[in-house]
């Protein structure tokens, strides 16, 4: 757990791209996305970066591996990642009410 203090922001905004409620994308092996996909929605941080988030998501067990997209790897979000989104939503609109 000592490596979620090490998340940044942009970790979090990267995590709430990887899937669509709407599409199903990105919430299971088979609708996983690749990091083409992922980066063509975001124009705040570099590809670079998405990587690195990627690696720690992994890491975090936030994310896992998907079904490859021929040579390129996919993820998806997995159920505790999407539970750290809305914890984290949570505690912005918490905190939001109190101001």
């Amino acid at each position: 757990m000592e490596k979620i203090q090490n998340i940044t922001q942009n970790d979090i905004k990267i995590m709430s791209f990887m899937y669509d409620r709407k599409t199903g994308r990105g919430l299971s092996k088979s609708k996983a996305m690749t990091i083409d996909e992922i980066s063509a929605n975001i124009d705040f941080v570099s590809e670079s970066k998405i990587r690195t988030t990627i690696r720690l998501l992994l890491q975090l067990g936030f994310i896992d591996y998907g079904i490859k997209n021929g040579k390129k790897n996919t993820y998806h979000i997995k159920p505790e990642g999407l539970s750290y989104i809305e914890s984290i939503k949570k505690v912005v609109i918490n905190l939001n009410e109190e101001e």
